[in-house]
């Protein structure tokens, strides 16, 4: 299933996540109790340039979007 399709449904999984850029692989880890919905909200404050976390969000800057791996 597509990460966009189990947040049309509704599919809530809690539990730890990490981000990963694999330039310098430096790694953000975080939680959710809903971690595809989270993740989706990551990827649209990165792309808008407005993340809370400033070294994450300069580390996408300075890099593409297929540089960062997420994991579950």
């Amino acid at each position: 299933m597509q990460l966009n399709q189990l947040i049309k449904e509704e599919i809530y999984v809690s539990g730890i996540y990490s981000i990963k850029n694999t330039v310098n692989n430096k790694i953000y880890i975080g939680s959710s109790i809903n971690i595809y919905k989270r993740i989706l909200k990551h990827r649209s404050l990165l792309r808008h340039d407005r993340h809370f976390n400033i070294i994450l969000q300069n580390s996408y800057n300075k890099n593409l979007e297929s540089d960062f791996i997420v994991k579950i």
